[in-house]
């Protein structure tokens, strides 16, 4: 009779685990259900990884319209009460679009001040800074990395810390500020801009600066609004070049159902503001 009442508690324990197993599958899945929704296999896919032993899954692939592709990555962390926290990190190329649901993971008063200097007197910007999440498959902590919403994207929101973002009707193409700066012969010019010392800047630099204004479909017109737009590219830069940090390692604190903060890390490297200007992200539509 024990011997009976062992195998039926096993067998039980089985039939559990594997509808535990069976759930959380279709959870994971349904997190990269749309990515997934782009091919007939997975096979046409870059990278599909569902491992149920760590609870995760990555969904990945490109189509030939226009080099469109998506990037999806969610994992299940457990709570307290048995439940299951989940992480996602969304982009979509062709819409430059990205997401992230960390937010409401966040340890308490996890915000903007974590990564900058806070006695710097330097206004902060909206709608400037996002936090990209990279979800590890094999350990319970993730990165957080704090990155510059690629400039004219003009995404609108209130807060400082964006956690998601995509174009819109608003969206400006300003590409043309990099190769700009790329092509200046004198490395001052872009002082002279920002100082709007016009008479200053070299003829070749200035009929550089007239041939990328005067072109019909530019997104700037003149020269002062050049100026405009290399201000608001230094203000960002003043705040970037003052981060006490840039990179947040968090662990998976289940106690109190969020993360916490484990390790801070500065990989900050501009020397200057032409140097930033010419790693800064810009947006660029894809069709």
């Amino acid at each position: 009779m024990r011997k009976i009442t062992t195998l039926y508690l096993i067998l039980i324990t089985s039939t559990l685990f594997a509808q535990t197993k069976e759930n959380m599958k279709e959870l994971l899945l349904s997190q990269v259900e749309k990515c997934n929704s782009m091919f007939d296999t997975e096979e046409e896919m870059t990278s599909f990884v569902l491992d149920l032993k760590n609870n995760y899954v990555h969904s990945e692939g490109s189509w030939p319209n226009c080099g469109c592709n998506c990037n999806t990555t969610a994992k299940a962390f457990e709570k307290t009460n048995g439940e299951f926290a989940i992480l996602k990190r969304e982009s979509w190329s062709c819409e430059n679009s990205y997401a992230t649901s960390i937010k409401e993971y966040l340890p308490e008063n996890f915000n903007f001040s974590t990564f900058y200097q806070k006695d710097s007197s330097q206004t902060l910007v909206k709608n400037t800074f996002y936090l990209d999440v990279t979800i590890p498959k094999n350990q319970n902590e993730i990165t957080l990395s704090l990155k510059i919403v690629p400039f004219g994207t003009n995404h609108k929101s209130n807060e400082t810390l964006v956690f998601n973002y995509e174009e819109s009707e608003k969206s400006i193409i300003l590409e043309d500020i990099k190769t700009m700066i790329g092509t200046f012969d004198d490395p001052h010019t872009v002082e002279y801009l920002l100082d709007e010392s016009y008479n200053n800047i070299s003829n070749s630099d200035m009929n550089l600066i007239k041939y990328y204004t005067s072109m019909p479909d530019s997104a700037i017109c003149s020269v002062r609004m050049l100026s405009e737009y290399m201000h608001e590219l230094k203000d960002i830069y003043d705040i970037y070049s003052n981060l006490k940090c840039d990179k947040v390692i968090l662990l998976w604190d289940r106690k109190n159902d969020k993360f916490r903060v484990a390790d801070q890390i500065n990989t900050v490297r501009f020397d200057n503001f032409n140097n930033f200007l010419e790693e800064v992200p810009f947006w660029t539509p894809k069709c």
